[in-house]
This record gives C-alpha cells, structure tokens and sequence, in this order.
C-alpha cells in the first residue's frame, strides 16, 4: 500500500470541492482588453470577472436582484 502524500492529486480533489470552472469564448480585441487591464492592474482575470460581475449586479438595483 503506497501512503506517500501526492500534492498534485490533493491540489486536484481540493479545486474540483471547492471552485466551479467558467469557460467563455469571446472576440480577441475583448480578450486582449481584459488581458492589458488585469496584467496593468495585477489581478487574475477570475478575479476581475467576479468584480464586474459584483459591480453589475449591485448597480442594477433591486429588480435585477430578485
């Protein structure tokens, strides 16, 4: 019975618990705008994704929220 510690399967079981995955196809001159933007502001772009997406929601006001 093998009882090493692999990380790459801890790592593996611990994102699919504990994150969702989002894909998106979108123009390259939107891509490359999100791209500059998070490397000119030092931010992941799931990170970005979920500000605006934050910012979106919490503008629209309460009917959108329902």
């Amino acid at each position: 019975m093998n009882n090493k510690f692999n990380q790459n399967e801890y790592t593996k079981a611990y994102n699919k618990k504990n994150y969702k995955q989002l894909k998106i196809e979108i123009a390259p001159e939107n891509y490359n705008l999100i791209d500059k933007y998070c490397k000119e502001n030092d931010i992941s772009k799931a990170k970005f994704i979920v500000k605006c997406v934050n910012y979106y929601i919490n503008s629209q006001g309460s009917e959108h929220n329902k």
